[in-house]
């Protein structure tokens, strides 16, 4: 059973890189004017990749904050993050005589 969740975990992290690398590549695309500005007022390539890879961090770091939601068993999802408390027997006392 643990076999095939690894199979699909797999699977996943796999679509995902390439929907991730697509989107930037895409991204590039489309902003090769501005990068092309950058590079004619002096940027290097390396200045300018780092740009790139800068913005691909924050913007994956947030979006991956933003849409995982914690783990059902954390502690951010319940108000206790420990088990409540066993209840305890009540002790009678016994009753005394006037």
């Amino acid at each position: 059973m643990s076999q095939i969740l690894l199979g699909f975990a797999a699977v996943a992290v796999f679509v995902a890189t390439f929907l991730i690398s697509n989107t930037f590549t895409m991204l590039i695309a489309r902003r090769t004017r501005e990068l092309a500005l950058l590079r004619a007022v002096g940027a290097s390539r390396r200045q300018v990749r780092r740009i790139l890879l800068t913005e691909s961090l924050l913007v994956g770091a947030i979006a991956s904050a933003a849409d995982s939601p914690p783990a059902p068993g954390s502690p951010l999802c319940s108000r206790r993050s420990s088990p409540p408390p066993t209840p305890r027997p009540a002790r009678w006392s016994s009753p005394r005589a006037p």
